[in-house]
């Protein structure tokens, strides 16, 4: 057998707990939450909701203490697991109720979640997070583990122990089959005294500040009882310290550190020899915590966690280092460069099967693959080449510090932490993907995996500030950090209602430990949940909590990219071009802080080239879009799906500079890439198709664009639903089509729709709605329904006036002109035509939209009898016929205009 493994051990529980043992199905539920089949208590059926609030789904096992199921969570749709206790409480008793209210206050990644509690029929009932995988036990059978690989998934474990007694929380029992260990390789601690058959004659107040417990009888596992559980003491935090030790001793050592327990344990037989893979300094910790008296244990678990996380082998070898650099200095660098050299004959540079095996192995491909449907071979392709690539990077970071003595330990470290932080992103991804709810949007989720290449970008690591130094703290941020890649995992698989409770989580936990990185990462991912169910309100007080964090955290390189998060969320969704120009200066200080950077760059161009667009100078917009589009393929390849946005973007510049064949040709290209990642049914193909409908109507090609305008919908109905706010422009555009083609009926319904969808999904102020209204009054003015018009109009306009003269002002002006000449008012009639052909020429230049806005303000001085009615129509049909042609419909139209003026 190797040093560098543990053999798996399976020594059961069969010195008299009558909770204890493990059959061969390791991964079932039954088994992690104490549920063996035993004796059948109380039951609920499938399809039976309880409380309002949980369905169950199946039962997935029972034993003497109960029955427990997966349930569906009705509001959030999350599975949970339902726990229903078959021993009735007394009317009075609500001890019960008492600890699972206080386990719902804790939120800790390494404690299974408790949602609620409540009874049924008298027979209590705790509602928990379900865990897909297995437990500690079985987790180690099912591959050879290091003793650093079992020591940190106990350690993990431990912290949501230390975590629980914070809380003022005894656990009671625990043991290895009490730490559920999900498909994502993390540690959780369950049934914290929850499964407990318990009656307390007094409690109190522990010194540790512990809810303490004399008990009568007790139940728990008696290879893992302290002494004080067995005797019928007081059973505070030190027995859960005793407890823990036992655990960590036996899966380390391969057997149990003692005897079969009896009621005066013998201190001196009481400890078995531990085998050689166990170091000695984790050895004498766990001594220690196994002391017979519980005062001289130690102090806390926290204690005995920093004691089992310090590694005297590293420490040693930072002295080495220490004395090798001031050796290299007198030896001429000689000396060092040898240790170096000899240090790097011990070192493996080569990724353990490990590392990934847990989260990524053949079975769990295999597993995965029939819930993927069609998309299965993409999305499985995506995952293989991204922990092929993930593995290529730990090992090139390891070689170029230990091998070949290009990169200093400290951006080793860098780049280890960026990796590890990876990681997180794929065991919550893949997680996901093992739902019913995740594989709907598996591409998606998968496509938005942690882009590895940022982890080896020396210049931006290096900008990342100061890590934590301790094993506490490293391993606190990283539980902070898979909390926020957890609620990454659910927005990007279109999850946001739960993806927005997770982050809330994130957040909450991040701010518990106060660390300032994970802090600001936790809030980045808050606002943008926060902008994906659509709640507005505080994102951007978010997104600037998160840019002060990581300024205090000297995160230089987080800083920038957080202020480019927050002029894309003022500028393209909100709507607020002009803020985000005033707060441009503080993103390119921040990005210059950095240093000379052609990626952030990139992203400041991209945002520069979003907000010219929204402010109507598509010529200044388009050089800028090109050098975003040329960076993003220099960093990630011309193939990959987010170039398809920006060409997107390129090719709306394009538009409206009359450059009819460009966009085209940027719009296939972008469509090709997206159809071949995604397929053709993906929304962003939607998204592109409306963008090709609006090149296609503005050269007069209405026929064609109505085409594409119905796929454009069809797309976005099938991935997204028939509410979806994305709906709305590809609506009002086919609105439009519509009614240029005569069919005012067809526009008038298309057009209603969009503004149902606008009304339910916006603001009452969003300039989205003022649009949509815009283009409905615009259909109901060609209808003749100028009452209706009138209102929608209206409406519009008080939405749309207070932000300025900008488009799309232009087009409920042009439409109100026309309302105020029904009328025979003929000043106001001028009056919103001038100013909508204004807004037109300074937003769109010689376009469609301006001259459509010039043939309004020329047949309105036609009616008035004003001389300059002819120059105005002329003007707006020599622009047309210049754009699209002496047979464009509007060409057409102003034909007959012009004739009747002679």
């Amino acid at each position: 057998m190797s040093r560098d493994s543990v053999p798996a051990t399976d020594t059961g529980d069969s010195d008299g707990g009558d909770d204890g043992g493990t059959d061969s199905d390791g991964e079932d539920l039954r088994e992690l939450l104490g549920m063996k089949p035993r004796r059948a208590p109380a039951m609920l059926t499938v399809g039976q909701v309880i409380d309002e609030a949980y369905r169950i789904e199946e039962e997935l096992g029972a034993g003497g203490m109960g029955r427990v199921y997966r349930a569906k969570d009705l509001e959030l749709g999350r599975d949970i697991a339902l726990k229903l206790h078959a021993t009735a409480l007394a009317p009075d008793d609500d001890s019960l109720k008492r600890e699972a209210m206080a386990l719902a206050k804790l939120t800790h990644p390494n404690v299974v979640t408790v949602y609620g509690v409540g009874t049924w029929q008298g027979h209590p009932w705790v509602a928990m997070e379900y865990v897909p995988g297995g437990n500690a036990r079985s987790w180690l059978r099912e591959a050879k583990r290091t003793p650093r690989e079992i020591l940190a998934l106990y350690i993990a474990a431990g912290r949501g122990l230390a975590a629980a007694h914070a809380a003022g929380l005894v656990h009671r029992d625990f043991k290895p089959d009490n730490v559920l260990v999900g498909r994502d390789g993390r540690a959780r601690v369950a049934d914290f005294g929850l499964a407990r058959e318990v009656v307390l004659e007094e409690s109190s107040p522990g010194s540790d500040g512990t809810y303490a417990s004399r008990t009568v009888a007790s139940r728990g596992t008696p290879g893992y009882m302290a002494p004080e559980q067995r005797g019928g003491g007081v059973i505070g935090a030190a027995a859960d310290q005793f407890a823990y030790a036992v655990a960590v001793w036996e899966v380390l050592s391969g057997a149990r550190p003692h005897a079969p327990p009896t009621d005066k344990p013998d201190p001196g037989a009481m400890i078995a020899p531990a085998s050689g893979a166990m170091p000695r300094h984790v050895e004498a910790a766990l001594r220690r915590a196994m002391a017979v008296v519980p005062a001289d244990r130690w102090p806390s678990l926290n204690a005995l966690l920093a004691e089992l996380e310090r590694d005297p082998a590293r420490s040693r070898r930072r002295l080495i280092s220490f004395v090798a650099a001031g050796l290299a200095v007198a030896a001429g660098g000689w000396m060092l460069s040898r240790l170096s050299q000899d240090d790097a004959v011990a070192i493996s540079c080569e990724p353990t099967n490990n590392e990934l095996a847990s989260i990524w192995s053949p079975a769990r491909r295999d597993a995965l693959r029939p819930a993927l449907g069609p998309s299965a071979d993409r999305v499985l392709g995506i995952l293989d080449g991204w922990t092929e690539r993930w593995r290529a990077q730990r090992r090139s970071s390891c070689e170029a510090t230990h091998v070949q003595h290009v990169q200093s330990p400290a951006m080793l470290d860098l780049r280890t932490a960026c990796l590890d932080r990876a990681h997180l992103g794929l065991a919550a991804t893949i997680d996901l993907l093992a739902t019913k709810s995740g594989a709907k949007k598996a591409l998606d989720a998968a496509t938005a995996l942690p882009r590895l290449e940022e982890c080896a970008d020396t210049t931006i690591l290096a900008a990342s500030g100061a890590r934590p130094t301790t094993p506490g703290g490293i391993a606190s941020e990283a539980s902070a950090d898979a909390l926020t890649a957890r609620a990454r995992a659910l927005r990007e698989a279109g999850q946001t209602k739960a993806a927005l409770a997770a982050a809330t989580e994130a957040v909450a936990f991040a701010d518990r430990i106060s660390s300032p990185a994970a802090q600001a990462r936790s809030r980045v991912e808050l606002a943008s949940s926060m902008f994906a169910t659509g709640k507005l309100e505080g994102v951007l007080e978010t997104f600037q909590a998160a840019a002060r964090l990581a300024a205090e955290a000297k995160d230089d390189a987080l800083t920038a990219r957080i202020w480019i998060n927050v002029l894309d969320a003022i500028g393209l969704r909100l709507d607020k071009p002009g803020e985000a120009e005033r707060l441009l200066v503080v993103a390119e200080a921040a990005v210059a802080r950095v240093g000379p950077h052609p990626v952030l760059a990139g992203y400041l161009d991209g945002i520069r080239g979003d907000l010219a667009m929204q402010s109507e100078k598509f010529a200044e917009a388009v050089p800028l879009l090109e050098n975003r589009i040329r960076v993003y393929e220099e960093q990630y390849g011309k193939h990959d799906p987010g170039v398809g946005r920006w060409l997107n973007r390129l090719a709306t510049a394009l538009m409206h500079l009359n450059r009819g064949p460009e966009a085209r040709e940027h719009l296939d290209r972008a469509i090709a890439i997206l159809e071949g990642h995604y397929g053709p049914a993906h929304p962003n193909i939607g998204v592109l198709l409306t963008t090709k409908g609006n090149v296609e109507h503005r050269t007069g090609s209405f026929g064609a664009a109505l085409v594409t305008y119905e796929r454009a919908i069809r797309v976005k109905e099938a991935a997204l639903g028939p509410t979806h706010p994305s709906l709305v422009p590809t609506l009002m555009n086919l609105a439009i089509t519509h009614s240029d083609l005569g069919s005012i009926e067809l526009a008038l319904a298309t057009a209603r729709r969009g503004v149902v969808i606008a009304e339910a999904s916006f603001p009452p102020a969003h300039p989205k709605l003022g649009h949509a209204l815009a283009t409905l009054g615009s259909m109901q003015v060609a209808a003749g329904a100028w009452e209706d018009a009138s209102v929608s109009l209206v409406r519009a306009l008080k939405i749309l006036e207070p932000m300025g003269d900008h488009a799309p002002l232009d087009e409920a002006l042009r439409s109100y002109s026309a309302i105020r000449l029904q009328s025979n008012d003929l000043a106001g009639a001028r009056h919103a035509a001038e100013r909508a052909a204004a807004i037109a020429t300074e937003a769109y230049g010689n376009s469609i939209e301006t001259a459509r806005a010039l043939a309004r303000l020329g047949r309105v001085q036609a009616v008035s009898k004003q001389p300059e009615a002819r120059a105005t129509l002329q003007r707006a049909y020599d622009m047309v016929v210049a754009l699209g042609g002496e047979t464009h419909p509007h060409a057409l139209a102003l034909e007959k205009d012009l004739a009747a003026l002679r």
